[in-house]
């Protein structure tokens, strides 16, 4: 019944069971049960290697940027840009 989308106190109510203990108890795992979890988790372990790809992926091309290994754009740079010039004078 659970296989059917049946909420579990229903499929209880109605197989007769009073306590979830005895009706887990005759939950039988089908062959074709492990088959479907087997392949679920596949297509879930691809996904997230193919994510974990992008990323690097993504990260690499991110690293081009300058010889140093960080983005020409970076806020480092942009604030050193934008830092007033030392005045000369002013050193002892």
């Amino acid at each position: 019944m659970e296989r059917a989308a049946i909420p579990r106190k229903v499929a209880m109510s109605i197989s007769g069971h009073e306590t979830e203990h005895v009706y887990r108890r005759y939950d039988i795992v089908a062959e074709r049960d492990l088959s479907d979890a087997s392949t679920r988790m596949d297509q879930f372990f691809a996904s997230m290697q193919e994510q974990s790809e992008k990323k690097a992926e993504k990260a690499s091309a991110n690293s081009l940027g300058t010889l140093s290994g960080t983005p020409e754009n970076s806020a480092s740079t942009e604030m050193r840009e934008s830092a007033p010039a030392e005045d000369p004078k002013l050193k002892l």
